[in-house]
């Protein structure tokens, strides 16, 4: 058995200016051009997600399908939550996970990603070091915490910064 869960957080790829309705927002040339350097990273990590959280908006639906094959053992779950969530919101989510899952994503949107990350990392020197204080587009974050503590030590402030991507 694994000694630490690890987390995985994805802002979907950037997505193209108010064409209608903001849940209905498609990706943007740019979002889909992230795309392609997120995929050649996500090529090298692992584990591989045993479940996914994922907003239902059109945007996070589409970075979900092109980053298919790092989903590929992942029960994946479209949540109607995520859309305008909190990081309180994905703090509960998180809560609710069986003990047995080691390795979770959540793709969903920055401000509830960036408030997660801010109540899971608030002192971790590696992250003031290496955060952008503004997020243009997507970024992809690795945090694990001890097995023993479970889901719930995200909001204990137990996590640890394995790695940061920015496309």
């Amino acid at each position: 058995m694994k000694k630490e869960l690890i987390l995985y957080l994805l802002c979907h790829a950037n997505a193209r200016k108010n064409d209608g309705a903001d849940f209905k927002r498609c990706l943007s040339s740019r979002g889909r051009n992230d795309l392609i350097r997120l995929c050649s990273y996500l090529e090298n990590i692992s584990p591989l997600p045993e479940i996914a959280f994922c907003s239902r908006d059109d945007r996070c639906r589409q970075t979900a399908e092109e980053i298919g094959f790092f989903l590929k053992d992942a029960q994946v779950f479209y949540h109607h939550l995520l859309y305008l969530a909190s990081g309180y919101t994905l703090l509960d989510l998180l809560g609710a996970l069986n003990e047995s899952v080691s390795t979770a994503l959540i793709l969903g949107h920055k401000r509830a990603l960036k408030q997660f990350i801010r109540l899971s990392l608030e002192n971790d020197e590696v992250w003031k070091q290496k955060r952008r204080k503004s997020y243009s587009s997507s970024f992809f974050v690795t945090l694990s915490v001890p097995r023993k503590d479970g889901w719930r030590a995200f909001d204990l402030k137990k996590a640890t910064l394995k790695d940061v991507f920015y496309p």
